[in-house]
């Protein structure tokens, strides 16, 4: 019997790296659970539309922040550096973790 894919949410908080997006997509992407594909990985921003990367590509992304309820999972995806994040990408993790 197939195992149910567990949800990987990467918010992505502007300005975001492309690395640091792309590599949980990646990662969960190739990941097997009993020989099946194991994560279904949902790419989200605090404002569906452009984000703005650190290099100063903009990036199509679709889905807000109610992408994250469900998620068995929630990655926030950032500069690499300290940066403040949206009120409401903060209120959303703190959703998720409750």
């Amino acid at each position: 019997m197939p195992v149910a894919r567990r949800r990987v949410t990467v918010i992505a908080s502007p300005p975001v790296s492309m690395f640091n997006l792309a590599i949980p997509e990646m990662i969960f992407d190739k990941a097997e659970v009993d020989g099946g594909p194991g994560y279904e990985t949902v790419i989200c921003a605090p404002d569906p539309g452009p984000v703005t990367s650190t290099g100063g590509l903009d990036i199509h992304i679709p889905r807000g922040l109610e992408a994250v309820e469900g998620a068995d999972t929630v990655i926030v995806a950032g500069a690499g550096v300290r940066q403040h994040f949206d009120a409401r990408t903060v209120d959303a993790v703190r959703r998720a973790a409750a």
